[in-house]
């Protein structure tokens, strides 16, 4: 893992007792799994699907924690407790820097993981 990334797999390593096997697969799984999360976000946005925005939040809450995205961690939960009835301009900066993170996040474990 390079320094200064917006990821950390320290709980990640932790919880897998060093197993980079495992490590890696979780990785793989995230790639694999977070962009489809973010497209239903984007959908459920768009419909002003509130339960929906929130039970994919609650979804990614337990990968953003074990890949260690903390700027992301507050956040996600915000969004998964929000209490409004519309897409506020509040939710929605809340849900572009997830998207943002999460894509800059990707960028750097594609780097990342074959070093792994």
């Amino acid at each position: 893992m390079q320094p200064n990334r917006l990821y950390d797999l320290t709980r990640l390593t932790q919880i897998t007792a060093s197993n980079m096997v495992f490590i890696k697969k979780m990785i793989l799984l995230f790639l694999h799994q977070s962009p489809i999360d973010l497209t239903e976000l984007k959908k459920a946005t768009e419909n002003t699907d509130i339960k929906k925005i929130k039970e994919v939040a609650h979804r990614m809450k337990p990968a953003i924690d074990n890949m260690g995205i903390d700027t992301l961690t507050s956040v996600i939960r915000e969004i998964e407790q929000y209490n409004g009835t519309e897409v506020t301009d509040g939710l929605r900066v809340k849900l572009m820097l997830t998207e943002d993170t999460l894509n800059k996040v990707f960028t750097e474990l594609q780097q990342d993981v074959i070093q792994i």
